[in-house]
């Protein structure tokens, strides 16, 4: 999303909905339209430009790696079967398969692949889906003061996002139960850098979905 104060740099699975609803509400924010989704900060840029604005700040939220293979998984399998049907192996698999041939997809070949793509790395300010109502309250908090409160902030992100969502009759579960250790092992090599960055560990509790 392109606004005259910031450029929120959209990873799939962090919890961008709510600020679909949030950030157009709120007066004195411009938003360039149609509003974009998961599109390189290149991108971002160059609109504003055309719109003859100073290129403001970035920000992008990110999530724990193992536990955004899994949403995306289900995610995939939900929205997507016309073209994914696979397992949960599979689904591992292409990732191996598409980062070793360099062909990213923004759901399926891994949240270092889609981080990469996005040159989310060229944020200002980085939020963690883990923290996402004191993340988004700060950051905010910092870019837009003068537009918007915490309470308004908190009334609009306090509720679950980027849940994944198993098929009917399968009990919801921690991500770590999907995993064999060779899998853990491998996720680990893939994401390396953004597990590193954001000190990300296999047993982190995650949110607290229920």
């Amino acid at each position: 999303m392109v606004t005259d104060r910031f450029i929120y740099i959209g990873m799939p699975k962090t919890g961008s909905g709510p600020l679909d609803e949030l950030l157009p509400s709120i007066e004195g924010l411009q938003i360039i339209r149609p509003i974009v989704g998961h599109r390189p900060y290149s991108f971002s840029v160059e609109r504003c430009e055309r719109a003859g604005w100073e290129v403001p700040p970035a920000l992008v939220f990110v999530r724990n790696p193992w536990e955004w293979n899994v949403a995306s998984f289900y995610f995939i399998r939900e929205m997507n079967r016309k073209w994914f049907c696979g397992t949960w192996e599979d689904f591992l698999e292409y990732q191996r398969y598409s980062r070793h041939w360099g062909l990213p997809d923004l759901g399926i070949s891994g949240i270092s692949a889609v981080w990469d793509y996005l040159e989310a790395g060229r944020a200002t300010y980085f939020g963690k889906l883990e923290n996402y109502e004191d993340d988004w309250v700060r950051i905010l908090g910092e870019l837009i003061p003068d537009l918007v409160t915490a309470e308004e902030v908190r009334m609009h992100v306090s509720q679950p996002h980027g849940r994944y969502l198993p098929p009917d009759g399968e009990k919801l579960r921690p991500y770590q139960e999907f995993y064999t250790p060779a899998q853990r092992d491998m996720v680990a090599k893939l994401e390396q850098d953004i597990i590193e960055r954001f000190e990300y560990t296999f047993d982190d509790i995650g949110r607290d979905y229920r």
